[in-house]
């Protein structure tokens, strides 16, 4: 009778259904990584770019231009308003295309100088006669390349004003102390300054450019003609 109870039990725990074998333990959910706080436009922006903000001027980047005996350059905005210390928008007319550093120069000059010469009116846009532009100096063939072929210069012909009307700065019957300070103002802050009296090739502008020179040697050439 033993026996029999012994082959029934053992005959039980060989038809004993088995146990699944325990579950893996689930990973974790993997936190995500916080984004980056420099989105993908700021992170290719240079210092320059950075700095001139929106209180300072309206300039949007221009991406690297490169052409043909090397003309263009890196580092470059279009430079479209420059906005003054009471927020007054100025615009230029045409916007120019020129490296940073020198948006930079032109901005802080009009905000700084030329705004102040003109407080008794209202400052309303500036008047440009060229920027970036693939050529050699003075449109002359043959001659070195021109900063302006390397986005390096500006040419500025005057400012417009509210009630005064526009002031070129090489109008010989324009306001003469005006221009006189623009002069001294703009000599100090710009390597190169050429005007009426410099080569014959700026009797109607002025340029303005950042070439940088042994010991730092800089070229003011700008003569104040009257009447």
């Amino acid at each position: 009778m033993a026996v029999l109870v012994i082959q029934s039990c053992s005959a039980f725990a060989s038809n004993k259904i088995p146990l699944p074998e325990p579950r893996p333990m689930e990973a974790p959910a993997s936190t995500p990584h916080a984004p980056d706080k420099k989105t993908p436009e700021t992170s290719n922006l240079s210092a320059c770019q950075i700095s001139l903000t929106e209180h300072i001027a309206i300039a949007p980047v221009v991406p690297p231009i490169q052409e043909p005996a090397g003309c263009g350059g890196e580092d470059l905005v279009r430079l479209e308003s420059i906005i003054l210390q009471n927020g007054a928008r100025v615009p230029l007319r045409p916007a120019a295309i020129v490296r940073c550093p020198l948006a930079k120069a032109v901005a802080e000059w009009i905000r700084d100088d030329v705004a102040a010469l003109v407080a008794n009116d209202v400052l309303r846009e500036i008047d440009i006669a060229g920027s970036y532009e693939c050529r050699d100096r003075n449109r002359v063939s043959g001659e070195r390349l021109s900063e302006h072929a390397r986005a390096n210069a500006i040419d500025v012909v005057g400012v417009s004003l509210r009630r005064a009307g526009s002031i070129s700065f090489t109008d010989k019957l324009g306001a003469r102390d005006l221009r006189e300070k623009a002069r001294i103002s703009a000599c100090s802050r710009f390597p190169t300054v050429l005007g009426p009296g410099s080569d014959g090739y700026h009797e109607d502008h002025i340029h303005l450019d950042l070439l940088e020179r042994k010991s730092g040697y800089r070229i003011c050439q700008w003569n104040v003609l009257g009447p």
